[in-house]
């Protein structure tokens, strides 16, 4: 139900722009509100509500460190993916991006509630930690360097409010900073706006496509399936291995962390992608397509995957 709910929202996004409440140019407007006020507000929100003991601090160091392997090992799929279908300069970072960055908050949250509980939750909170700062530094990077030949990046661009965000987060996560109840529940509500206008920036972009012509887009159809399908399999096949050897009697690595690093392999692209493809000028439209077709796919290969893994696991 998680899953569908994003297609309601794509759709009155898609709607409202076909009825002519949201103009074409409205998109850069509600991904400013995005990436300045409300994707901010749901990091710091996010790392307020989890609680940090002796006992959980084990597994968070484990998850955040897979969650950079994940990354780093993304990105060399992504780049593979681009060479071998030879894709246009300007769009590798669009492609990549489309193919490294997951949808582990709005999706991964909930998902890993529903199916590990609140353990699996914690994980996934865990790795979502570090997903802001890689996203709106490195994410931010590897568009602007494809962009175009002479186009320049600035570390300047590393300093925005979402990084910013990320740290006063984090300083709250480990110091136990307890915020006001109107702040904090101001700062939730706020960053609870942050996925239904996500997907209404990607219904409005989506006017200016066809599913017919997002499906002949065969570099598309593949960076989708490599990262619904390829990306999680490869990343289960590395670590279920760690699973299977013990130590003192347990598991090298527990399975519920090859579980949940898997889970947050197998997301669709984070919706974040598109707004920040329109603030910084990137093709937009594209990363649009991407993120609406890895979302229609995860409808069915989420539980179907989870299933096999969670059987596979003995979870």
């Amino acid at each position: 139900m998680k899953v569908a709910s994003i297609f309601v929202l794509i759709l009155i996004g898609f709607a409202s722009a076909r009825a002519g409440l949201t103009p074409r140019e409205s998109s850069k407007y509600l991904s400013n509100v995005v990436v300045y006020i409300s994707a901010p507000c749901a990091i710091i929100h996010s790392m307020s509500e989890q609680e940090l003991d002796p006992a959980s601090a084990a597994s968070l160091g484990i998850v955040c460190a897979l969650f950079v392997a994940l990354t780093a090992f993304s990105w060399l799929i992504a780049f593979i993916h681009s060479k071998l279908f030879k894709v246009e300069f300007a769009d590798k970072g669009i492609y990549q991006n489309i193919i490294i960055f997951p949808n582990n908050g709005f999706m991964g949250m909930p998902i890993s509630m529903a199916i590990y509980g609140s353990q699996g939750f914690f994980l996934m909170v865990a790795a979502n930690i570090l997903a802001p700062p890689v996203m709106y530094t490195f994410g931010i990077w590897n568009m602007l360097r494809h962009k175009g030949v002479g186009a320049k990046f600035s570390v300047k661009q590393f300093i925005n409010v979402p990084v910013i965000a990320s740290f006063v987060g984090l300083a709250i996560f480990f110091l136990r900073i307890p915020l006001p109840e109107v702040l904090g529940s101001a700062i939730k509500i706020t960053g609870d706006m942050m996925t239904p206008l996500c997907m209404m920036v990607i219904g409005i972009q989506l006017t200016q496509s066809s599913v017919g012509s997002i499906i002949k887009n065969y570099r598309l159809v593949t960076a989708s399936f490599v990262k619904i399908i390829l990306l999680p399999a490869l990343v289960f096949a590395i670590l279920f291995p760690f699973g299977l050897i013990t130590v003192a009697g347990k598991p090298l690595l527990d399975p519920l962390i090859i579980a949940i690093i898997t889970l947050n392999a197998m997301m669709p692209t984070a919706a974040l992608t598109v707004a920040l493809s329109e603030m910084y000028g990137c093709n937009v439209k594209l990363a649009s397509e991407g993120t609406f077709l890895t979302t229609l796919f995860s409808i069915v290969t989420i539980p179907l995957t989870a299933a096999l893994i969670n059987h596979l696991l003995g979870i």
